[in-house]
């Protein structure tokens, strides 16, 4: 609800109709032209973020996790 409210808000989403208006609806493809930095820079900021945030382990440690994780799987093909 929040969601479209926001877009309510923002002038995308007719109130009256609750869909897209006319003016609003762009192809992915005009739009991916032209923000993919944007977007790529937004995600690598987050994605930088994510992974600052994880715990940082010791060769030995990483190793350990490793070797308990193979444990679980499967090098047989699927039947």
């Amino acid at each position: 609800m929040k969601k479209t409210r926001a877009y309510v808000q923002g002038g995308f989403v007719d109130p009256q109709r609750l869909l897209f208006t006319s003016q609003h609806q762009r192809k992915v493809r005009e739009v991916a032209g032209e923000r993919a930095s944007e977007l790529t820079e937004a995600y690598m900021k987050v994605a930088a973020e994510v992974y600052r945030g994880h715990p940082f382990y010791e060769p030995a440690e990483q190793a350990a996790k490793l070797r308990e994780a193979l444990r679980t799987v499967s090098l047989e093909p699927p039947a």
